[in-house]
């Protein structure tokens, strides 16, 4: 083995928790059965590096990164299940399907990353299949109702909320607690999968701003002027996301006061940059596809 090369192990153990919210978190401790179930993704193979260009902090994150998007889906399906309040032996049985197939996507992933490495090739297996991921899931997400469609049914039961009286409040607020459980479960499907796939996207930008491959460091500088879009877009999916979270927990408790209601629906009312944000977003990730697809055409 050359002087500057060395033995490392390319190493992963990641709990998948750190990519879940923290009220997902909370609903595993509260649900033992499941929680133990979910267990650590790993993976371990000895590759030998040019110490001169990567240490052993380096590999380390890298195989994080390689591994992250996967890691990151495998938690939007949990962060489904814990609004859904669920946990019985057939969610169980589900995310212990869910978890072999993600370890399995994980192995194959960092297999040809490490093949790349211990061949001294440039890692652009990972970065090509990193891109190519992002950009498919970008190229299918329809996200011209996945805020204007929730936040239109939110203001509509909160309203009613704030028009009842003491008689027939109860029943509305039953009734709200059920649409909006339905309203997040499909708010996951669109827009935190288009979140998670958008902050791949920003990774794989930001790995790639070094690259030693001309073809993918021109890339991430042609990308680098929509990660302002990009970011944007992240911030306010993450707040729409907290206010959906907020009012399906006002709404479990079976109380909320009508003028709570009305303070609640004016917030929503107000969420309308996100439309534009989402909008602006996808049309930037997506216009970024047509150079991408060149690359990785010539880099096969």
């Amino acid at each position: 083995m050359p002087a500057d090369k060395k033995e490392l192990d390319a190493a992963l153990d990641a709990d998948p928790r750190k990519e879940m919210s923290s009220a997902t978190v909370k609903f595993l401790k509260e649900n033992k059965d499941l929680d133990k179930v979910i267990k650590n993704f790993t993976y371990s193979e000895k590759v030998s590096v040019d110490t001169r260009k990567m240490s052993k902090k380096d590999l380390l994150a890298g195989v994080y990164a390689v591994a992250r998007y996967e890691i990151m889906i495998f938690c939007v399906r949990l962060n489904e299940i814990a609004k859904s309040g669920t946990a019985d032996k057939g969610v169980i049985a589900e995310v212990v399907k869910l978890h072999k197939k993600t370890q399995k996507y994980i192995d194959k992933k960092l297999s040809l990353a490490c093949e790349e490495l211990n061949n001294d090739k440039p890692d652009n297996s990972k970065a090509l299949k990193d891109g190519k991921a992002a950009m498919e899931k970008i190229g299918s997400l329809d996200l011209k109702n996945a805020f204007s469609g929730p936040r239109n049914e939110v203001v509509k039961m909160l309203t009613a909320i704030a028009g009842s009286n003491e008689k027939s409040v109860a029943a509305i607020i039953k009734k709200a607690t059920d649409v909006a459980g339905k309203l997040a479960t499909e708010f996951d499907k669109t827009a935190r999968e288009a979140s998670a796939a958008i902050k791949y996207l920003l990774k794989v930008i930001k790995d790639n701003k070094g690259s030693d491959t001309k073809e993918l460091a021109d890339f991430s500088k042609e990308a680098d002027g929509k990660t302002g879009s990009f970011e944007k877009f992240v911030d306010e999916c993450k707040e729409f996301e907290d206010a959906l979270d907020e009012l399906a927990k006002e709404l479990k408790t079976g109380k909320m006061e009508p003028r709570d209601a009305k303070s609640m629906a004016d917030k929503f009312k107000k969420m309308t940059g996100v439309d534009k944000s989402a909008e602006t977003a996808l049309k930037d990730a997506q216009g970024l596809k047509k150079s991408f697809d060149k690359i990785a055409k010539a880099l096969k």
